[in-house]
């Protein structure tokens, strides 16, 4: 997509959100490689939640930070608080700009964690994680969207009542559209190929 835009020579920019497992991928540094070479508007966006399926990212690397790749490659970056929504915003914004001006690939890494199981909704702490309630329950309360609640709130931008009543909404608009998904009837099996792509 990056190669695309660049050779349109359009404004666009292609982001690439990944985690901090796929960072072990070769393709990931082929990817970093590639766009730093071809200059292309490429954003990687790695969500490093410190683990890649059932591993502590101590296991795996000998520094839990990914954005030392894009220093490898000479490549911009980032280094974020992912659950600081604001500081999120402020730092895509720097990025997003740099790369439509010109400047290259970017990567944006944003230190989150992940609350639930690779495969399921479970905390999943005994499935072969090696980490302790306290720290997923400290985690927990770095929640991004607890955090710019209360936030919004101090700041007098917005009173709790308002902010409730948001929640309330979408919370009805999701269990409407689950139930809708679930009680829908299955797809006619004549269209089962179509809107499919192939050559």
């Amino acid at each position: 997509a990056g190669l695309a835009i660049s050779q349109k020579g359009t404004k666009n920019i292609a982001i690439s959100f990944l985690g901090d497992g796929a960072a072990e991928e070769g393709c990931f540094h082929e990817s970093l490689n590639f766009a730093k070479i071809n200059k292309l508007p490429v954003i990687f966006v790695v969500e490093n939640n410190l683990f890649s399926s059932h591993m502590d990212i101590s296991l795996r690397q000998p520094d839990p930070f990914i954005s030392r790749f894009a220093k490898a490659n000479y490549i911009p970056y980032e280094l974020i608080d992912g659950n600081n929504i604001v500081e999120v915003v402020e730092a895509s914004n720097k990025l997003i700009r740099n790369c439509r001006n010109k400047g290259g690939p970017a990567l944006l890494e944003a230190i989150t964690y992940r609350w639930l199981g690779h495969v399921d909704w479970r905390d999943d702490i005994d499935v072969g994680i090696n980490r302790c309630k306290k720290t997923l329950k400290d985690w927990k309360e770095k929640c991004p969207i607890k955090r710019l609640t209360n936030s919004l709130i101090f700041f007098k931008k917005f009173d709790a009542q308002f902010l409730s009543n948001i929640d309330k909404e979408i919370n009805y608009e999701i269990n409407l559209c689950w139930n809708t998904a679930l009680n829908d009837d299955y797809p006619e099996k004549s269209s089962l190929l179509k809107n499919i792509y192939f050559e």
